[in-house]
């Protein structure tokens, strides 16, 4: 800089015009050689056409990416990094076909879908019971129906889940000494047709509290009433006596099968083998 000062002074003046001459000049010709590519484009244009046609290039290629990927976060573990689990590895397991001790498999139903029914016991020991909203239309409707012509039937189970049929379950092994035995009167866990909601258990009401789902319920007038007129609200028994599955008679048990949702759930009875 200190030797620019030692030029002549009309040196000084005319070197910075020369040079702002040679700019001016080169860009006026790119300008127009732009121009010439791009004519009747305003000057603002240019440079957004060519980005676009950049982009359309690189997204003809396939595996080019059209945007880098952020950075990552760098952090700091203390814990070793593991391999990802393969997909087929974390997957659930499909529903099984193959009957379990007798029993078929069935799919806990979803409990949003639920209604209540019932309030059964007191004190203590009071639970309030609950079915598939169809279901329960057509059990509200029944017990109704029945309590017109003197038959007081009282809902003692619906749904349940697959938690509460284990607890149930393990209950019967420690009383009976095997799950072959308590599988007899009580289904495995994610094997009861309760876990549907489609299914309830029933006494009458005239009965003491001890002999609510037992055999008693099979010398109960409410019993005969369900033979005679349970089809017409679309429930049937589930376990009659000799029934193929090995299965323990149970007058109390009931299901629903008057909506497709409801026959989809028990057809895995007619398409397993035991």
């Amino acid at each position: 800089m200190k030797q620019f000062y030692r030029l002549p002074r009309w040196l000084r003046i005319v070197l910075p015009a020369i040079a702002v001459s040679l700019c001016l000049g080169i860009n006026a010709v790119a300008f127009s050689e732009m121009m010439v590519l791009f004519p009747q484009m305003h000057p603002n244009q240019i440079l957004n056409q060519l980005n676009r046609t950049v982009l359309e290039e690189v997204e003809a290629k396939p595996g080019v990416l059209t945007e880098l990927p952020p950075l990552p976060t760098a952090t700091v573990s203390s814990e070793p990094v593991s391999e990802p689990v393969p997909a087929s590895e974390t997957a659930p397991e499909p529903l099984k076909l193959e009957p379990k001790y007798g029993h078929f498999p069935y799919a806990e139903g979803n409990a949003a879908e639920m209604e209540r029914i019932a309030s059964y016991a007191e004190g203590d020991t009071q639970r309030y019971e609950i079915l598939h909203s169809d279901a329960a239309a057509k059990l509200l409707e029944m017990v109704a129906a029945a309590r017109v012509e003197g038959i007081w039937l009282v809902p003692t189970s619906g749904f349940r889940t697959i938690a509460e049929q284990r607890t149930l379950f393990n209950a019967q092994i420690a009383a009976k000494g095997s799950p072959e035995a308590a599988a007899v009167t009580s289904a495995p866990p994610g094997y009861s047709e309760h876990h549907t909601g489609y299914a309830v258990d029933l006494t009458d009401g005239t009965l003491p509290p001890s002999e609510d789902v037992s055999l008693a319920f099979a010398e109960s007038p409410a019993y005969d009433w369900l033979l005679a007129n349970a089809d017409r609200f679309d429930f049937e028994i589930s376990f009659t006596a000799d029934n193929p599955q090995g299965i323990a008679y149970e007058p109390w048990h009931w299901r629903y099968i008057g909506s497709p949702a409801a026959q989809a759930a028990f057809k895995s009875q007619s398409t397993a083998q035991l």
